[in-house]
């Protein structure tokens, strides 16, 4: 399955979203490795 996973919480300053996108992100890939996981960011400020 592919799944797609908004960075953009992970710049910083790095705040309660952003270590909870860290965590989730970590767990799905160690518990589901199969899966294809693309990670992408929005520009800051645009």
């Amino acid at each position: 399955m592919k799944i797609a996973i908004n960075t953009t919480p992970l710049l910083l300053p790095l705040t309660g979203v952003g270590t909870y996108t860290s965590q989730v992100s970590q767990a799905l890939a160690r518990l589901a490795p199969e899966n294809d996981y693309r990670y992408y960011s929005l520009s800051a400020g645009k």
